[in-house]
């Protein structure tokens, strides 16, 4: 507690002591309304001090946040965190949700995410001419087209 509401307390004691013996009625009856208002000081002034280590709480929760943000970077087809190069994480669960999904590697052309079920291609065009070798040789391999 604050150590002047807890002098005030003190010196409140000390008048009621003093006034104990009097018959000045209004006197008692002022110092009970003091006594009564530093009670509702100290019950607003925990309040405030809960209210404060709450929001000092979720400060803290938002410039991590921002730091894990300032820290993304987009790269390719995907989200890779600059400091570490950690990745590639989704970018569409990033996007919508603030999560490092990381993506898995299906083949050496596609990822996929686990949780949105995207699909992602680094390379377009490499993986398009993978298919079609792909196709050719199965083609080669039966002895006919087969597109």
């Amino acid at each position: 507690m604050i150590p002047e509401i807890s002098a005030a307390f003190a010196t409140i004691k000390t008048l009621k002591d003093l006034a104990a013996g009097s018959d000045n009625h209004k006197f008692l009856a002022t110092i009970n309304d003091l006594h009564e208002s530093l009670m509702t000081a100290r019950e607003k002034i925990m309040e405030l001090q809960e209210d404060n280590i709450t929001l000092n709480a979720k400060t803290k929760e938002l410039q991590a946040k921002r730091t894990t943000r300032d820290d993304i970077e987009f790269r390719e087809f995907a989200v890779f965190k600059k400091s570490t190069n950690e990745g590639p994480f989704c970018s569409a669960c990033w996007d919508d949700k603030k999560k490092q999904v990381s993506l898995h590697k299906v083949n050496r052309h596609y990822y996929d995410c686990p949780v949105c079920k995207g699909v992602f291609c680094p390379n377009r065009e490499t993986a398009k001419r993978a298919e079609y070798q792909a196709i050719e040789v199965a083609n080669k391999a039966s002895g006919g087209l087969k597109y």
